[in-house]
């Protein structure tokens, strides 16, 4: 089933007959909670658009597509099958948690630059104006698990539907506004058992 995390808060304020505010990111998905249905609200997965590092992901059905240069925490274009039980994909996985702060707070850092200095994209193709060529890759996951064969330059019907859906999805993205503000530090998992807390003030209650 094609479920987001971010379907999880307006499918609860629709199966509690609450009303929900507008221009949310996820949809209601309330009817699988009840088997009214078996149909999920959208066909597709949206894992990631990412206008600072130029990457995107959508599932479809049983096809993946990814769009951008390999994350560095990939082997050969891939995420290489982890070997043993526990085992991370993620380098940061083993960091001291001081060390992943300190990463993070950097990621943080280069998202807000970039932001105030350059319009994003609304599209995936403003990601590379020289063309797509070669920063696709599509994999039929029913059989290909690990995402070894590249199967972009045999379905480039495929491809095409699935820039369609992202650059659909890119036009109604909002930039985040909550980089880096007053309060950020107070926030961190340093204190707080290893997780990040909010650190702009509830408008609920301010």
């Amino acid at each position: 089933a094609c479920v987001h995390i971010t379907d999880i808060f307006p499918s609860l304020m629709s199966y509690l007959n609450l009303d929900s505010l507008d221009k949310l990111d996820g949809k209601d998905q309330s009817k699988l909670f009840t088997v009214e249905t078996e149909e999920t609200a959208l066909d597709y997965f949206i894992y990631d658009i990412d206008p600072v590092y130029k990457q995107a992901a959508i599932r479809y059905g049983n096809w993946k597509l990814i769009v951008g240069e390999p994350a560095p925490n990939e082997v050969n274009g891939r995420y290489h099958p982890l070997q043993k039980e526990g085992e991370s994909s993620y380098p940061d996985s083993g960091l001291p948690m001081g060390e992943y702060v300190t990463k993070a707070y950097g990621m943080i850092g280069v998202y807000k630059a970039a932001i105030n200095t350059a319009p994003m994209c609304t599209s995936v193709s403003c990601f590379y104006p020289d063309g797509l060529q070669n920063k696709v890759k599509l994999f039929d996951l029913s059989v290909d698990e690990y995402e070894f064969n590249d199967l972009s330059s045999q379905h480039p019907d495929i491809v095409s539907k699935l820039i369609d859906i992202l650059d659909k999805e890119m036009s109604e993205m909002i930039p985040p506004v909550n980089l880096l503000d007053e309060g950020v530090s107070d926030a961190s998992p340093l204190f707080f058992n290893g997780t990040w807390m909010p650190w702009l003030p509830d408008p609920a209650t301010s």
